[in-house]
């Protein structure tokens, strides 16, 4: 017992850690915030990681502390096993239940909000039983953080120490059971538990099966960037099509199919790319001509519309290979030899339609296009 304690404890300010690191940042962003996966290509088709070498060293650093806290996590679940204790009865834990809700008004009246933190994760700790207690203090203390008179006396790093390890239960619940867990909660679970969990996949794809919120639904497919597994093919295919009607959602979950390994990525696009959902068809064939290009340029993904582009019969997917006589090698090139053509003079724009070359008639001035530059492998 003294050793699952021990471990308990260690696991859980890892964890904390962790997560009040890399979810700070995210917490403290308006609903509407996107991250690089959801903004439009920026006009030079994409921008460099800042921070260079210091990037990829705390990177490294943050992977490594997620598998110490995945190690402890795993040891703590063994230690608890090999103590043997006695799994509270039903009408145990109701009493625990009773007894925590007695002590809430009175939190909630002195406007301790320490107090209630630890009180949310008491909770927690009963399970099922205890869990909407839990996230209804959660919802509580988030919204006043939030607010403008914080009552309840606590930090954004109080909050996310609390809401460390010892949450990842409830994480997963409340992902699993849209039902029965507020989408607040929801949303805030789908960004903080890939951080806690490096083993968080399988959950996230199985909520992304019948979350119905947009929101909750593409932060879980943002997580899932960089979790994604051969074996995961299958699930990440079926994700997808429930989530073909939330444009974010399924954004990234194409990115998340394009970030496999070749084979599966390519079977798991033409697959899609063949679906009877037109939507969903269009972007899985975007999504594979950025990964299979037929010639290298600049890959229509979006088009203004009414722009001279629209007009003139670009289509999203194409590639264009040549501006006015001149071969692409960046989206940024295309943006400066379409700034030296007088607006009212004529160019000739080439594109790679589905492998077959396409001339085209503009006149100089603003395309309304964006993109990324592609090369095939």
């Amino acid at each position: 017992m003294k050793l699952a304690l021990r471990l308990a404890l260690v696991t859980g300010m890892l964890g904390a850690l962790i997560g009040f690191l890399v979810a700070r940042k995210r917490f403290a962003t308006t609903p509407g915030s996107t991250d690089p996966a959801s903004a439009n290509n920026a006009p030079d088709g994409g921008k460099e990681s800042p921070g260079g070498d210091e990037l990829k060293r705390r990177t490294e650093e943050l992977a490594r502390s997620q598998q110490e806290a995945a190690a402890l996590r795993r040891q703590l679940e063994a230690a608890q096993k090999s103590d043997g204790a006695k799994s509270a009865t039903p009408e145990e834990i109701a009493a625990q239940v009773k007894g925590l809700r007695s002590r809430k008004a009175a939190l909630l009246e002195a406007r301790d909000g320490m107090g209630l933190l630890r009180l949310m994760q008491e909770f927690a700790a009963l399970g099922e039983a205890g869990y909407a207690d839990a996230m209804e203090i959660s919802g509580l203390l988030r919204e006043d953080l939030r607010g403008k008179n914080k009552k309840f006396g606590i930090s954004r790093s109080d909050y996310f120490r609390a809401v460390g390890s010892s949450m990842v239960p409830l994480m997963k619940w409340a992902l699993a059971n849209p039902d029965k867990a507020p989408a607040a909660f929801r949303l805030d679970a789908a960004g903080l538990l890939r951080w806690q969990d490096l083993e968080a996949g399988p959950a996230y794809l199985e909520a992304l099966k019948i979350e119905t919120d947009a929101r909750v639904a593409a932060e879980m497919a943002r997580a899932l960037r960089g979790m994604q597994k051969p074996e995961m093919a299958a699930d990440l295919v079926a994700a997808a099509r429930f989530q073909a009607a939330n444009p974010d959602a399924l954004r990234r979950l194409l990115d998340a199919i394009s970030g496999l390994p070749s084979p599966e990525a390519d079977a798991a696009l033409l697959g899609l790319g063949s679906d009877p959902n037109p939507i969903l068809r269009e972007e899985a064939s975007l999504a594979y001509t950025a990964l299979n290009p037929p010639a290298p340029g600049v890959l229509i993904t979006t088009l203004v519309p009414g722009s001279q582009a629209d007009l003139t019969g670009l289509k999203r997917g194409d590639v264009i290979v040549s501006y006015d006589g001149h071969d692409l090698g960046s989206f940024k090139q295309l943006r400066n030899e379409v700034s030296k053509k007088d607006p009212d003079s004529l160019t000739s724009i080439v594109v790679n339609r589905n492998g077959q070359l396409v001339t085209l008639q503009l006149k100089g001035g603003k395309i309304g296009v964006n993109g990324n530059y592609v090369k095939p492998k």
